[in-house]
C-alpha cells in the first residue's frame, strides 16, 4: 500500500480541518457527548444512511439538507433521537440552525448525526450550551476529543489518518468512527455506526461519490457484529481540494481508492474488535459460489450466527455449526460439495470433517484476528464479511444498557 500512516490522527489532519469534541451534558456520566467536524473552506460531500425503515431524524434531515458542498457536521451521543416524532425532526434541524449561527454559515452548510438512547426526547438546552461552547483546533488533541465525543457503549475511540503522494502533491485523508453494538449496516448513498472522512484531496462531489460507493461494499458495509441494523447508521466524507492546485490523474485516482479503502477497513474491522463483549475479529471468506447473493447471503449468516460466535469466543472448533449456518442461508446446494478451513488448516473436505488436529486449530482460534474459509464449490463469485465472537459483556453490556 502507498499511503502511509499518520501516527495518532483523525479528522482535522488534512490541511483545512479542524475538529472538537466536549461533554455537554446528555450522558450522565459526564463524558464527552457533542462533536464537531468544521472545513474551512466548502468541501465536497458524499453521504450514505441507514437503510432502516425506522430512520432517525437527524437522518432524515441530512437527507433533506445534503447538497454537493457542505462545511460543518454536528454530531452528539447519549441520545439517537430516534423514534421521536416530529419533535425529533424539529430538535435536530435546531441542531444545524444553532451550529450555522454559531460559526458563521448557512444552514445548508451544516449536517447532523445522533447516536445513543433510542426514543427519548433530545435535550436541546445542553446542546445549545454546548455547541456555543466548542472549541476548533487542528490537533491531535481535537482528534482525540472529536473521537471520545461519538462514542456510546465503544471501549475505545477509532480513529486514522493516512497520507498518500500523488503526482502534483500529497493528500491526506482522516477519518473517525464509532461503533461497538447493533452493527450490520446497509447503507445506500444518495447506518448504530457512525463514520466521518475528510481529505483535502481535489475531489467533486461525483468522484467523492463514486469512491465511497465502492468502499462501502468493502468495508463498512462487510461488518457485522449482532445482525442489528441501527435507525442512525451514516458515514459522511468531505474533500475540500486544499492539498493544493492539482488533478487527480487515473493512477491517483486509484492509488486515493487504495487508500480509502486502507482507512475504512480499518476503522470498521475496529468496530468489529469493539463489539461489545468481543474479544476477536473473524474474517469469513466464501468462495466458490454460483452467483453474488448467494456468496452474501452464507457469508452474513455464517457471520451472524449466535452458535459459530460461541464457538469462536470458546475457542471450539465444531464445525457442525458453521455447515449448520451455511445450510440455513437459503442456498441450494450439495453439503458434500462442502470445504471450510479455520485459521488455514482444513477443518472439512468434501461435507466431512478432517483428521487434522482440533488442539492446534483450537491454538490458533485464540488469535484476536482468525480468518474462516468456506468453498461452496458451485461457482466463480466470492464475499468477504468480517464479524467478531460473542462473550458474556454483550447481555451485560445491552441488558443495563438504560442504568
Amino acid at each position: 500500500m502507498s499511503a502511509k500512516i499518520i501516527p495518532n490522527r483523525g479528522v482535522s489532519a488534512p490541511t483545512g480541518y479542524e475538529a472538537a469534541g466536549l461533554a455537554c451534558g446528555i450522558k450522565a456520566s459526564g463524558k464527552k457527548d457533542l462533536g464537531l467536524v468544521w472545513s474551512e473552506t466548502p468541501a465536497a460531500v458524499a453521504a450514505a444512511f441507514t437503510t432502516n425503515k425506522g430512520v432517525a431524524a437527524p437522518v432524515t434531515a441530512c437527507r433533506e439538507n445534503l447538497e454537493e458542498k457542505t462545511r460543518a457536521i454536528i454530531v452528539n451521543s447519549g441520545n439517537a433521537n430516534a423514534c421521536t416524532g416530529r419533535q425529533g425532526l424539529e430538535a435536530a434541524w435546531e441542531m444545524i440552525d444553532l451550529t450555522a449561527g454559531t460559526f458563521g454559515l448557512d444552514p445548508s452548510e451544516v449536517l447532523v448525526a445522533s447516536t445513543g438512547i433510542i426514543g427519548q426526547p433530545l435535550p436541546l438546552p445542553p446542546i445549545k450550551d454546548g455547541i456555543a461552547a466548542l472549541k476548533l483546533e487542528r490537533s491531535q488533541e481535537a482528534d482525540a476529543d472529536f473521537s471520545r465525543s461519538i462514542m456510546t457503549t465503544d471501549a475505545f475511540p477509532k480513529q486514522l489518518a493516512v497520507e498518500i503522494a500523488m503526482t502534483g502533491g500529497t493528500i491526506v485523508i482522516g477519518g473517525a468512527a464509532k461503533g461497538a453494538g447493533m452493527i450490520a449496516p446497509d447503507m445506500a448513498p444518495h447506518a448504530t455506526l457512525l463514520a466521518f472522512i475528510t481529505t483535502d484531496a481535489p475531489l467533486s462531489a461525483a468522484q467523492l461519490k463514486e469512491h465511497l460507493e465502492i468502499t462501502l461494499k468493502k468495508t463498512f458495509n462487510a461488518i457485522t457484529v449482532d445482525g442489528d441494523m441501527s435507525t442512525n447508521d451514516s458515514i459522511f466524507a468531505l474533500a475540500n481540494g486544499m492539498a493544493g492546485d492539482f488533478e487527480l490523474n487515473q493512477g491517483d485516482q486509484r492509488a486515493f481508492q487504495e487508500g480509502l479503502d486502507y482507512l475504512c477497513l480499518q476503522l470498521a474491522k475496529m468496530s468489529g474488535r469493539d463489539g461489545e463483549g468481543a474479544t476477536k475479529v473473524i474474517t469469513y471468506k466464501v468462495v466458490g459460489a454460483k452467483s453474488k447473493d448467494e456468496a452474501e447471503k452464507t457469508a452474513r449468516t455464517v457471520a451472524n450466527s449466535l452458535l459459530v460466535k460461541t464457538a469462536f469466543f470458546g475457542n471450539d472448533p465444531n464445525w457442525g455449526r458453521l455447515l449448520a449456518a451455511v445450510g440455513r442461508a437459503g442456498v441450494d446446494l450439495d453439503p458434500g460439495d462442502l470445504d471450510i478451513d479455520i485459521g488455514g488448516l482444513p477443518l472439512v473436505r468434501s461435507g466431512k470433517g478432517t483428521e487434522v488436529d482440533a488442539v492446534e486449530i483450537a491454538e490458533r482460534m485464540k488469535s484476536d484476528e482468525i480468518e474462516v474459509w468456506i468453498n461452496l464449490n458451485r461457482g466463480g463469485h466470492r464475499r468477504t464479511i468480517y464479524g467478531c465472537d460473542l462473550g458474556y459483556e454483550y447481555v451485560k453490556i445491552n441488558a443495563e444498557y438504560h442504568t
